[in-house]
């Protein structure tokens, strides 16, 4: 299990710097677009759509998988504060089974999806300037989704097992609910 977690953290890890590449690349080119746009009065010419269709898209999905494992998604407590641990930890289990089967039918549809704006040679028209390939940008769902789904499953795994899994984020909002195993 060991292995199997180092390399979902290799895998995470990449996605989450290529992410960060994303940011880098976003700032970049919006601020070129500014100068470009204030000094030149020549704006960047599609940088609304490729700000739209790639970086935005490869941001919200690429890192979905480095929430599931620095457990940073969402929690409310209300009610599992009052329950006993083991039953949150079965809670835990059960909820993370169903990351992994919803995160997985995402992938699949989502790379039908992909795959069928690919065949089609999918583009989008930029406003006097003729068209940008749009294709690539589909396949980030599916990857994204595909890791987050494995790394699910590796938790799921790691919590039956009472391995550890993943890192503790270090937020607060964490701290009453690590019962991770």
């Amino acid at each position: 299990m060991t292995r199997i977690n180092q390399f979902m953290r290799r895998l995470t890890d990449i996605l989450g710097w290529f992410s960060a590449l994303l940011v880098v690349l976003l700032i970049l080119h919006v601020g070129m677009d500014v100068v470009m746009r204030t000094f030149f009065k020549t704006p960047l010419v599609g940088t609304i759509e490729f700000v739209s269709i790639f970086y935005m898209v490869g941001l919200t999905f690429l890192p979905l998988a480095l929430a599931e494992r620095y457990d940073t998604h969402i929690i409310v407590e209300v009610l599992t504060e009052l329950m006993p641990k083991r039953v949150v930890h079965v809670l835990i289990i059960l909820a993370t089974l169903l990351i992994v089967l919803i995160c997985g039918l995402l992938c699949l549809r989502s790379w039908q999806e992909a795959w069928s704006q690919y065949q089609r040679g999918s583009t989008v028209l930029i406003a006097g300037a003729g068209s940008l390939v749009s294709w690539p940008s589909y396949f980030a769902l599916p990857v994204g989704f595909a890791v987050a789904a494995l790394t699910s499953l590796c938790k799921f795994f790691c919590l039956l097992t009472g391995t550890p899994f993943g890192e503790p984020a270090g937020l607060p909002a964490g701290e009453g609910s690590d019962v991770r195993g």
